[in-house]
């Protein structure tokens, strides 16, 4: 069932997590995409905060579609000082206001970039809508940071499906030990030969949901700054992840 077939169906929700260079921008934006072309509307949640997830997706290179500041504000309470979010500053209004349009209905929301662009007052908000959006119909893609620390403090937790995109080497294999109760599924990519994919297997009991090829038509899209399904639609990297995006579209209703 897809979001065409049916406005109020639960759509399928996945976070993407694991190390840097991995491909976790990459796949997440495809993923999204593929949600959108499904008919799905798509919230993706860009919650890395170094560049990536935009160009996977097809947004214009200047956009930055971010919480402005204002949003929330430190007050004194009876227990002492906390973060007060603004009234009316709900979840769904949030993404209607301030998010960005991309091709294929996919809507985007940045966390921020950095060196800057990273106050704790935004921060606070975005993971309000990280936890809260959960408007019916939609289906909801997040790219988190690389590394543990966003997992491990509860950033993927509104995702039923929470995959880590590992390259098969020592460092994926590591990440993957780091992450494994904040993950439900792994997916190895870059892959060179059934033995990159009988290495991961043989490290965790994690499921692998998807294998994704080592893929130079891919690799030639992000040098670029393209979009894979745009650049490469009939690359063996973006059919792959097609099947994963249909898993999870199956899995989700």
């Amino acid at each position: 069932m897809s979001g065409s077939n049916g406005a109020a169906a639960r759509g399928p929700r996945v976070a993407f997590i694991g190390k840097g260079g991995s491909g976790k921008s990459t796949i997440s934006g495809t993923v999204a995409r593929l949600f959108g072309r499904a008919g799905w509307p798509v919230l993706a949640l860009d919650v890395d905060t170094l560049p990536g997830m935009a160009y996977s997706l097809g947004a214009p290179p200047d956009a930055a579609p971010r919480l402005p500041l204002g949003l929330a504000a430190v007050v004194q309470g009876k227990r002492g000082r906390h973060w007060k979010v603004s009234k009316g500053a709900g979840p769904a209004h949030l993404v209607d206001t301030y998010s960005l349009a991309t091709p294929d209905g996919v809507h985007l929301l940045e966390l921020g970039k950095l060196p800057g662009n990273v106050r704790p007052e935004v921060t606070i908000v975005f993971r309000r809508v990280v936890d809260g959006f959960k408007r019916p119909g939609w289906a909801v893609v997040a790219d988190l940071a690389a590394g543990t620390r966003q997992p491990v403090f509860g950033w993927s937790s509104f995702a039923p499906v929470r995959i880590a995109v590992l390259e098969p080497n020592a460092k994926g294999l590591i990440t993957l030990r780091n992450i494994r109760n904040e993950t439900t599924h792994v997916l190895v990519n870059k892959v060179r030969s059934d033995a990159d994919v009988d290495r991961v297997r043989s490290d965790t009991d994690l499921p692998i949901i998807a294998s994704v090829p080592y893929d130079l038509e891919l690799s030639a899209a992000e040098r670029q700054g393209l979009a894979p399904i745009d650049a490469a639609p009939d690359s063996a990297a973006v059919e792959a992840i097609r099947s994963l995006a249909s898993w999870l579209e199956e899995a989700a209703v």
